[in-house]
Order: structure tokens, then sequence, then C-alpha cells
């Protein structure tokens, strides 16, 4: 890359930290809780409602939702149970994220698209967020599910955008400069991606704490909620939850973003289209990936892997709430529970890692470890609240601290000048492999128990943790900046 980047600042570091802070709490509690409840409450009250027609008022649902002779279905062209149909909007939203991650990935490489697009995508995708806030009425259960897949699909391009400074952040960080052998800035890049993608999950699990705890007041005390699966005042109660998280988002986001710098990158071709480059690049970058091994095999690894505690993360909750009948009340403690035990977990891990040097991929090659056991755990063992509690302390003290050092890790393999593009592909593996948990639980629970989803959770950890191996980093370090020729030359 031939212009010269800004050196990085403390000022910037901070800025980038209260990204984090700003745009996690819709992912948790947002997308992770009070969404998926929202579409399977508007859509249960709807298959509730065709039964009744149907059956001329002669069948009514239990305070639940339930009916004790039938399924409830609603009908999108085909019938389908509400969560199922929750699972599939989850599933498709992720896979409408993966052609919008190509389409603008490497384009954001360029002149000084990375900041302008992540400020367009915080304004318009907080904005739906807290549109939310009129969702509240059986009619809109559709509406809801189409306004979830597109919400997601820009938070999704926002968390590509941000990513995209983090090797920036990094390489132009005066200690990496400095560094005056190939060993040292190997060493100085390991440790200061781990502290700064480390210390952003830490920002981002603290404002996803505090927000997590605002909403269980308005939970706890919006008047005259009840259990009842049709109770109007427990919608609305969730959709301010909504309003809140899309607020939040939107105004610590804007913050957050004037105080990054432009990291402007090369001028954009006159003569392409920002679609079909990204497009094209994207595939000459896939292509070349047999020459690099080591980015192959992470991304195969990467792909199952966070489709696996991804999975866990958006699915969990309606499994508490169908499979275990936990209350409301009690899924707004698991929620606290996981997010505390991130950020525990992130420091954690941190501090771990650095005082026995232990190598990247080893500590996620625990966590991977650690998580098929706790699959395990939850197919037999995963029967009340107690085992409920144990299970979200695990989940809450292992997810914050993969997803940081696998940032890392992937860091330290992509080459500089291809941030966003390559952060594209990364989130692509992300939530473009996150579609398909959703979808095999949405299958899975229109037949048997969703409790049979750990039995696919446990298979693709054991075979990502297999793939992960064979990631070489310090043979990777001595060429990854060679990819960006043999891309333009391809």
């Amino acid at each position: 890359m031939n212009n010269i980047q800004p050196i990085t600042t403390k000022k910037e570091i901070k800025s980038w930290y209260l990204y984090d802070f700003a745009n996690s709490v819709f992912a948790t509690p947002g997308l992770a809780m009070f969404i998926p409840i929202l579409l399977d409450r508007l859509t249960t009250q709807k298959a509730c409602s065709i039964l009744k027609n149907d059956s001329n008022g002669e069948k009514f649902c239990d305070d639940n939702g339930h009916y004790e002779e039938e399924k409830l279905f609603v009908n999108i062209g085909f019938n389908i149970t509400p969560e199922s149909f929750a699972f599939a909007v989850l599933g498709i939203s992720v896979l409408f994220q993966a052609f919008f991650f190509i389409s603008f990935g490497a384009y954001a490489d360029y002149g000084k698209n990375k900041k302008r697009l992540l400020t367009t995508n915080t304004i318009i995708g907080s904005a739906l967020a807290m549109g939310f806030i009129v969702l509240f009425e059986e009619w809109s259960w559709f509406i809801v599910g189409c306004l979830t897949i597109v919400t997601n699909i820009l938070f999704g391009l926002a968390i590509v955008f941000y990513n995209a400074y983090l090797p920036l952040l990094v390489r132009n960080h005066g200690d990496y400069i400095n560094a005056n052998t190939d060993d040292k800035k190997m060493e100085v890049e390991d440790n200061l991606s781990n502290k700064i993608s480390t210390y952003g999950f830490m920002w981002g699990y603290c404002g996803s704490l505090i927000v997590t705890i605002l909403t269980f007041i308005i939970i706890v005390f919006y008047p005259n909620t009840t259990n009842r699966y049709d109770d109007r005042n427990t919608n609305i109660s969730i959709c301010l939850c909504i309003f809140f998280t899309g607020l939040w988002w939107l105004v610590f986001g804007l913050i957050s973003i004037s105080g990054l710098q432009e990291r402007e990158g090369e001028e954009f071709p006159d003569n392409e289209n920002w679609i079909l480059f990204s497009w094209k690049r994207t595939y000459r970058t896939i292509k070349q990936l047999k020459n690099h091994r080591n980015i192959k095999y992470f991304m195969i690894s990467y792909f199952l892997f966070s489709d696996a505690y991804n999975t866990i993360s958006s699915c969990g909750i309606l499994y508490a709430k169908k499979e275990l009948n936990v209350t409301q009340l009690m899924l707004t403690i698991l929620l606290l529970e996981v997010t505390l035990c991130s950020v525990v977990g992130n420091y954690f891990f941190l501090v771990i890692q650095r005082k026995f040097k232990i190598r990247t991929k080893s500590i996620i090659t625990f966590h991977l470890v650690s998580y098929l056991l706790l699959s395990i755990f939850g197919l037999f063992y995963l029967i009340g609240n107690i085992s409920l509690l144990i299970f979200g302390f695990i989940h809450g003290f292992l997810i914050g601290a993969v997803q940081s050092f696998t940032r890392t890790l992937f860091v330290q393999l992509i080459p500089s000048g291809l941030e966003a593009q390559f952060f594209s592909l990364y989130e692509i593996s992300d939530k473009g492999s996150s579609w398909i948990g959703p979808i095999v639980l949405a299958v899975i629970s229109q037949f048997v128990s969703i409790r049979y989803g750990f039995i696919y959770i446990a298979g693709i950890l054991f075979i990502s943790t297999i793939i992960l191996q064979f990631v070489n980093i310090s043979k990777n370090f001595e060429n990854r900046d060679e990819m960006v020729g043999e891309i333009e030359n391809v």
C-alpha cells in the first residue's frame, strides 16, 4: 500500500473500543434475546389466531401459547411452527449478510470508504432497530421477521468495517513500526492484537451488561405485564428494550466514529462498478487461497466452529424458553450471567496467555475442546434452571475470549491494504455459516426435541478443531503481503 497511514494514538484506540461498547448491545441483548422472543411471541399469537378461526372459536391455546392435540403453524408459502420461523429468520438474515459482505468488502478498502460506510451502516441500522418500537401487535409478525433480516445485515456490515480498523491500528502503532526484525514484529503484532482485540470485546460486553441491566428494569417494572403468550403489555416492554439497544448503538457509535482517523486507502478505479469490483476481488482472493494454505485452513475451521458457538448464542434463548419453559425473568438473569462472565473470561484468558506465553492458536484450541464438552453436557444434563445457569456460566466464560483470540489470529494472517476485504470474508465465515445452525435447529424442532441440536454442534466442533491445527502463523508471516500483488495480477 503506497499511501502513508497516520500513527496510531491512544485516543484512536479508545475510540475503537467505544464502538464495540456501542454496537454490542444490539447483539446482546437485542439479537440474542429480545428479537427472537418478540418473533416467537408474535408468531405464536398469529398461529393461535389461525387455530381459533379454523375451528370456529372452539379451540384455544393455553397461557403459554401451546395446544395439546396438534402443533401450531403459520403460513409463509408453507406451514412452519412459530419456533421454527424464529430460527429460520435468524438463519436467512445471516445468509443474506454473506451477499452484502462480498458486495461491500473490497470497496471499503479504497479511499475514505471504510469510515463512511461504518457511519452509514451505524445510522441506518440503529434507526431500523429503533423502529421495532411500534411492532408489538399480532399483525406485525411477518414485518418483524423482515425487519430483523435487514437490520442484521446492516449490523453485520458495521462489524466488517469496524474490524477492518484492527490490523491498521496494530501495524501503524509505534511499537510495531520500531520493531527491527520479523521475529520481533510477529511478537509485537501478537501482543498488540491480543491486547487491543480483548479490550475491545471487554468494552463491548461491559456495554451489553449495562444495557441488559437497564432493560431488565424495563421488563420487571413495566406495568401490567404477564407471562401469557398474547399479553400486549409484555410485547410493548420487549419492543422498548429493542428500541433502547438501537438508541445506544446510534449515540455511542457516532461518538466512537468521530474519534477514528480516516485510514484512507488507495484511490478506487474510476472505470469500475463497486459491486462488480468487490465480487471480482473476492473471487480472486478465494482463488489465491490455494497458494496460502494457512489462511485457507483457518477460514474452513472458523466457518465451522463459529457456527457452533453462534448457534448456542443465537438459539440458546429460544431453546431455554421452548424446551425448559423458563420465565422471562430467568432468561434475563441468564443473559446477565453470560455477559458478566464474558467480561471476566476475556480478561482472565488474556492474563493467562501473556503470563505463560501461550500461542494464540493453542488458546483457541482449548476453547473449542471446552465447547465440545459443553455441548455434550447440554445434550444429557441441561434439564432445569440450575443446569441452565451452569451452562450459561461456562458459555459466557468462553465466548468472549474465543471471539477475541480468533480475531487476533486472523489479524496475523491477512495482508496490509486488504483489511476490509479480508474481514468481509472473516464475517462470511462467521455470519455466513451461522445460518446453518439455526436452519438445522429449525428442521430438528419441526420433528423432535431441539435438544438433539447439540449432536450437530459437537460434530462440527470436533472437525474444526482438527483443521485448525494445520495453521502455521510463522510461515504465513513471511509471504502474507505478497498476496496483494498476486490478487492484482490474477
